[in-house]
């Protein structure tokens, strides 16, 4: 049976509260001492001191709480998750104590603010560990790039393919210390709290190096960018452009897309000296800034030196509802270009791309003319 409020708040209970009167956006958790007690109409009035401060606080709790569909006792946002007297405590011993203020809703409400309430959830054993999510989620910018990435890692599989994410205790602790986690950009916080759930292992070492799947990845600053980067115009100090596998990566985020699975739909190659008109196409492509095809979740990687792009195109998957991820991936240099079509569409019976026939259907509505443009009469099959 859940205790009755006068039983839980009673005088000399230290509790964790949210300040509530400082300057807007300067709201902190601290630690208060419940130093008065009255019984009211179905409830109790509990009044509050905070610690080694002046701001009070006073609530009015039933005296029987509600059940929190994540496991705390609740009263119109506020939680007991923890009850000891003061006494039993002191300021050296980590104690146990009252955490009033109701931290589930107020991450669900900021993950349906970030357009995150279908992608993570979470199941936490503490009021730390919430706290700590609260933090990383106010911290980590906007989202929206990151959900396309998550969704199209599920569709190949990784995780079990499965959305929402849960996140656990192990993922709050991996995004590393308070001074790593600040010290990164918002693309790599994001991916530091959810990198174990798309296949990624990314490590900040005490040099300062950060480790993409154990390879070192570089970021570029738009000082340390040449002239004539093709990622200048673009750059963004929240997802920056990097160097990772002996290439430059027009973002960090590009870096993790850079991967693919799934089926051979179709293939293409064509040398300049046969066919500029279709190398010269292939060729901008590979090289345009996104959208391409009205597609925005792209990866893009440059070699200057060899004058070569490598360009993955999601053209399916990445939006909510979708039930395969299919992409191309284009190859290009000053003298050949080749263009590969992939799909997580499970196959049927049939030869070539007539296998999948849902994926055909779609790239032929996105690439238009291009479709035959880069792999010329291959998706030219029946899947009516």
């Amino acid at each position: 049976m859940v205790p009755s409020s006068h039983e839980r708040y009673k005088t000399g209970t230290r509790v964790w509260m949210v300040t509530a009167n400082r300057e807007k956006g300067g709201q902190e958790w601290v630690k208060a001492d419940v130093y008065r007690t009255e019984e009211t109409g179905g409830g109790t009035r509990v009044s509050m001191r905070e610690v080694a401060g002046r701001e009070v606080f006073t609530v009015v709790v039933p005296h029987q709480a509600n059940t929190s569909p994540h496991g705390q006792q609740v009263h119109e946002g506020f939680t007991l998750l923890e009850r000891a007297p003061r006494d039993q405590s002191n300021g050296n011993t980590p104690g146990q104590h009252v955490g009033l203020f109701d931290l589930p809703p107020e991450i669900d409400a900021l993950l349906v603010a970030k357009g995150l309430k279908d992608i993570l959830s979470y199941d936490l054993p503490s009021v730390g560990h919430l706290l700590r999510l609260l933090d990383i989620i106010q911290q980590s910018d906007e989202w929206a790039a990151t959900v396309a990435i998550v969704r199209v890692a599920k569709h190949q599989g990784w995780r079990g393919g499965q959305l929402p994410i849960e996140l656990g205790s192990a993922d709050v602790e991996g995004v590393g210390s308070r001074a790593v986690f600040e010290g990164r950009c918002e693309a790599l916080r994001q991916l530091s709290l959810i990198k174990r759930h798309i296949n990624i292992a990314l490590e900040r070492r005490n040099s300062g190096v950060e480790l993409l799947d154990g390879r070192r990845l570089t970021i570029r600053t738009r000082h340390t960018l040449p002239a004539n980067s093709p990622f200048r115009n673009g750059y963004d100090e929240a997802n920056p452009v990097c160097a990772y596998y002996d290439a430059d990566f027009a973002s960090v985020r590009d870096a993790v897309l850079m991967r693919w699975g799934g089926s051979e739909v179709a293939d293409r190659r064509v040398l300049r000296s046969n066919d500029a008109t279709r190398h010269n196409r292939l060729r901008q492509l590979a090289t345009q800034p996104p959208p391409i095809w009205g597609c925005h979740t792209t990866s893009t990687s440059h070699w200057p030196a060899e004058g070569s792009f490598y360009r993955v195109i999601v053209l399916h998957g990445d939006q909510p509802g979708q039930t395969f991820a299919a992409h191309i991936s284009i190859f290009s240099t000053p003298t050949v270009a080749a263009a590969s079509l992939y799909t997580t569409e499970p196959p049927v019976m049939g030869v070539g791309a007539a296998r999948f026939p849902q994926t055909v259907r779609r790239v032929r509505q996105v690439m238009g003319a291009d479709a035959q443009v880069v792999f010329g009469n291959q998706l030219d099959v029946a899947v009516d």
